[in-house]
């Protein structure tokens, strides 16, 4: 399992600076990937970002894609690599990923996922 610590702590500093935030999540793997399903990057409406899915082949277009969400309100799922609409973007692997696109709309569930996270309740 990765290390999901990291990307929600960035979550809850970027919540309490009262930006809005994406939490990405990597749904499915085609062929090979550095990352399995489960996997997670945040980004933040100021283009900061934490978190990785290819080792830097497709983060530029997460974080883009992620603004878009943002502006949007709406969650979305993107295909990156093979068979995705994006013909410029290629793993390495020649694979794909199907990555989960979603708003972070009520900023406290952040702190309350990271309290369950270190075997609390809040």
């Amino acid at each position: 399992m990765n290390n999901i610590f990291p990307i929600f702590k960035f979550l809850q500093a970027k919540a309490a600076a009262k930006q809005k935030i994406v939490l990405i999540t990597l749904t499915a793997v085609t062929g090979a990937s550095t990352r399995n399903p489960g996997a997670h990057m945040a980004v933040a409406e100021d283009g900061s970002s934490t978190g990785s899915f290819s080792g830097g082949c497709v983060e530029a277009a997460v974080v883009a894609e992620a603004l878009d969400v943002i502006n949007a309100g709406k969650p979305r799922e993107i295909r990156f690599g093979a068979d995705s609409p994006y013909l410029d973007i290629r793993l390495p692997c020649g694979g794909g990923i199907d990555l989960l696109f979603t708003p972070v709309a009520d900023r406290g569930i952040v702190a309350d996922i990271l309290a369950v996270l270190n075997g609390g309740s809040r």
